[in-house]
């Protein structure tokens, strides 16, 4: 612990190996750990943040969540996976079907 904060790396599925609530749920469990861990410690201010896809698992887990995240941010981050599915890019296209199972 530094300058009062407490830092943890969340590591969590791959989207397209794992549903998008499955990721959630990874995170939620994470969030929960780390509260009872430092259950002593600044209890008001426990933020989740992201890049990309982290950044959009923060965000539906911190919005689903909002009796167990204070603050949120979120770095270069998709909000609207259908978005991606229009993109012309056939990655981003595999990502987003992969994530939200547009297509089994």
């Amino acid at each position: 612990m530094s300058q009062g904060f407490i830092v943890a790396a969340i590591r969590y599925s791959r989207g397209y190996i794992q549903e998008i609530e499955k990721l959630v749920e990874e995170l939620l469990n994470a969030v929960l750990f780390l509260k009872k861990k430092f259950d002593n410690l600044h209890k008001d201010q426990f933020a989740l943040m992201g890049l990309s896809t982290g950044g959009h698992l923060a965000l539906l887990t911190g919005l689903r969540y909002t009796n167990l995240v204070d603050k949120i941010i979120a770095y270069y981050t998709p909000c609207d996976l259908m978005d991606i599915w229009k993109s012309e890019s056939i990655f981003a296209r595999f990502s987003a079907m992969a994530t939200i199972k547009i297509a089994k």
